[in-house]
């Protein structure tokens, strides 16, 4: 990090793509993450319990099932058409 608001992303080799194609850079909330054992990262209760401000909303989870997001009423832009989304 350069400073607080600035991060450098540094390749072995050259890429063809865009910042876009590099979302797997997840930005993550410090003051929930920092005191937690990196070890055991994938257990975290984090990932079953995600925050957000888009167009969807985190319902509920199945593990290695499904997951089911409905719309965010206080989305500030257009609301989604599909009211319920499963992966």
């Amino acid at each position: 990090m350069l400073d607080g608001n600035t991060l450098r992303v540094t390749f072995e080799r050259p890429v063809t793509g865009t910042i876009f194609e590099y979302t797997w850079l997840p930005m993550l909330p410090k003051h929930w993450l920092d005191a937690l054992d990196l070890q055991q990262m994938f257990s975290w209760p984090f990932w079953i319990q995600p925050i957000g401000d888009g167009p969807y909303r985190y319902a509920k989870h199945t593990p290695e099932i499904m997951t089911e997001l409905k719309t965010n009423p206080d989305y500030y832009g257009e609301k989604p058409r599909i009211p319920t989304v499963v992966l």
